[in-house]
């Protein structure tokens, strides 16, 4: 034990003296040091074990990486850091997701950084890189890449766990809703409510909107087309050209029109300029929306939206984090599908 101790001390101070490399620097394997210290592989694992309890390096996935600075007697080792990014701090959703995550990393004494990509990537990985040079051991990501920009997540060495969607290229945990389900049951609560034509209102950039593909696809069972010119998709963030196209639907829409809107906020969009245009809700058009944000029940009419567990979608996400920064297993990717429901009020 004497002997692993003073091993203990020397690789420290080497780390110090920046023998092995700078701090973000990879350090080498268990194995090397088998070799470089001529000891044995059981004593190089209790080694590597030492000093990461000190501080002096963190495993990412399969290698080790040398840290800031070593712990020093007396001083309470750094909480991990965790880097989340989502797509729109402004959106109530994204915000109450944001606090959800915050109290359930807390309880595992970890540290969060959070950021927008503000539906655009290179903002995004522009947020992780950063993340990840203020020595982030762990990332949730609401992910905002098309498929050409995916590999970026596939070289990301620290553990990462996806909520709401998941690349397909990509093979890392994921916390999604069944947004096809969910879709689809909107569908059919507005054929039920006697719609005969159907629109849909989209953010533009999403990668596969599951949530029209659900949509439009229960229509087509029941032998109804929604057309490319019932699909209107738009950017919630240029409000004056979101604003316009929401019109252009409105003024052209037909008798007995059903709406599902990608989020409420476009929902409440709507409804503010059907008030504007003397349009009856839920007499000449019905709405939908999706996320059941806390103003949904508080608009004139009330809008009928889908709801699900964000509480829970953080804690699933963040519990997956904290197993894979800790548990250092090679287990496939697991994805958790949370399932929705229809709240329905006034605008239906």
């Amino acid at each position: 034990m004497a002997k692993l101790e003073t091993l203990i001390s020397e690789v420290a101070a080497e780390i110090s003296r920046g023998v092995y490399g700078g701090p973000g620097d990879k350090f080498i394997t268990i194995r090397e040091m088998c070799m470089k210290k001529d000891i044995s592989l059981k004593t190089s694992f209790l080694l590597f074990a030492a000093l990461r309890d000190i501080g002096a390096i963190e495993k990412r996935r399969k290698s080790y990486f040398i840290l800031d600075g070593l712990q020093r007697p007396g001083i309470t080792k750094q909480k991990p850091l965790i880097g989340c990014v989502v797509t729109a701090l402004e959106s109530p959703y994204f915000s109450k997701l944001v606090r959800y995550i915050e109290e359930a990393v807390s309880q595992y004494g970890a540290s969060l950084l959070i950021a927008s990509s503000e539906y655009n990537f290179e903002r995004e990985r522009a947020r992780i890189t950063g993340f990840l040079e203020h020595g982030a051991s762990g990332l949730l990501i609401c992910p905002w890449a098309s498929e050409e920009e995916e590999s970026f997540y596939r070289n990301i060495d620290v553990p990462v766990v996806m909520i709401g969607h998941k690349p397909k290229s990509v093979a890392v945990d994921a916390v999604m809703v069944n947004n096809q389900t969910a879709a689809q049951m909107v569908a059919g609560h507005l054929m039920a409510r006697g719609c005969k034509n159907f629109a849909y209102i989209g953010q533009r950039g999403v990668q596969r909107d599951e949530r029209l593909f659900g949509f439009r696809s229960q229509l087509y069972a029941h032998g109804i087309m929604l057309n490319d010119n019932d699909i209107v998709m738009t950017d919630y963030a240029n409000q004056e050209q979101c604003d316009r196209d929401i019109v252009q639907l409105l003024v052209n829409r037909r008798p007995g029109t059903g709406i599902f809107c990608y989020h409420d906020l476009f929902a409440a969009r709507v409804i503010m300029h059907c008030h504007k245009l003397n349009i009856d809700v839920p007499g000449d058009i019905r709405v939908v929306g999706f996320d059941d944000l806390p103003m949904a029940s508080e608009l004139s009419p009330a809008l009928t939206t889908v709801r699900y567990p964000i509480e829970a979608m953080a804690r699933i996400a963040s519990e997956m984090l904290y197993a894979r920064m800790t548990l250092e297993n090679a287990a496939e990717p697991a994805y958790s599908y949370l399932d929705s429901e229809l709240v329905e009020r006034e605008t239906t």
